[in-house]
């Protein structure tokens, strides 16, 4: 397996499930990305998920599709192993890089191109630089059927800057609230991750550049905003 970079080694990564206390609003993103995925699928469609973390997305497309044939990876081996003990073996999963592994399965043949009914992230892509983020959307466009659809709950900045540096603020603000756990450490890890993130930053212009002329979305819908995180959705032509 080849790896871009690790970000979630530390206790953010194995105390992943306490990052919530700091984003009430993390359930509603996985739910509105079930929702919005079941809505516009079948009864036993293919899902790729791209970085599954702990696998909460997972069982939420499990909870709204329960036929769905869903494969999903991720690169952080201490969060997949979180995923392993919740998700059924019905869920593929896969350890890999987000960007190998989307280069692995185009390059490996045909049988992935066009296959997979939706395609799924929450809170992956926002992870990757912008010069490997639109290597793999290009990937995904390639992965996903005519009239399949792509879902994706992520921290997407807002074009206004001074939107987005008060739910910047907000949000390390609110790290705080884990000098009341019992791993205090967690706030200065939260806030070096977040300001990392800063530097490469996902853009609601960038991403529906991307959904539009790399997956080849004809229309991008956004449907809800929690400060610094959104969830967006594209149908392929």
């Amino acid at each position: 397996m080849k790896k871009i970079d690790k970000r979630f080694a530390d206790k953010i990564g194995t105390e992943y499930a306490l990052f919530q206390l700091a984003s009430p609003h993390y359930m509603e993103c996985q739910k509105l990305v079930a929702s919005i995925t079941a809505q516009h699928t079948n009864d036993t469609p293919r899902i790729l998920e791209i970085g599954c973390g702990t696998g909460l997305t997972t069982l939420e497309l499990i909870k709204a599709i329960p036929g769905a044939k869903i494969t999903a990876f991720d690169a952080e081996e201490a969060m997949l192993a979180q995923a392993k003990k919740v998700l059924p073996k019905s869920v593929e999963l896969v350890w890999a890089d987000v960007q190998f592994c989307l280069n692995n399965m185009d390059q490996t043949g045909s049988s992935h191109r066009q296959s997979y009914d939706a395609i799924v992230s929450a809170f992956c892509l926002h992870n990757i630089a912008a010069k490997y983020r639109d290597t793999i959307y290009y990937h995904l466009g390639r992965f996903l059927k005519s009239g399949g659809i792509f879902v994706t709950a992520d921290k997407i900045a807002e074009e206004d800057p001074m939107k987005h540096w008060h739910a910047f603020r907000d949000q390390i603000e609110a790290f705080s609230v884990f000098q009341g756990t019992d791993y205090p450490e967690l706030q200065a890890e939260w806030t070096v991750h977040y300001l990392e993130d800063e530097v490469i930053k996902l853009t609601e212009r960038e991403l529906r550049h991307q959904l539009r002329d790399r997956i080849g979305c004809k229309e991008v819908q956004f449907h809800q905003r929690w400060g610094m995180d959104a969830v967006f959705s594209g149908v392929k032509q």
